[in-house]
């Protein structure tokens, strides 16, 4: 493939986004502020949901959309 991707932070989801791309045949970049250890991933795990997320029809299908992806 001939796409390059940036991703903007290194946290849990960005490093996740970072690896699947990759593992897909992308170009990736990952930028950040801080190093994995020291974002806010390195204690809240990119806990996302059920946070006060609105829409919240779209929420629930977006997380059923990221569960099949990242574990199937």
């Amino acid at each position: 493939m001939d796409h390059r991707i940036a991703i903007i932070g290194a946290g849990v989801s960005g490093l996740t986004c970072g690896v699947v791309l990759a593992e897909a045949g992308y170009e990736t970049a990952i930028f950040a502020a801080e190093p994995p250890a020291e974002t806010t991933s390195a204690v809240a795990a990119a806990m996302w949901f059920p946070y006060d997320a609105e829409p919240l029809d779209k929420v629930i299908a977006w997380l059923c959309k990221a569960t099949k992806c990242l574990f199937n």
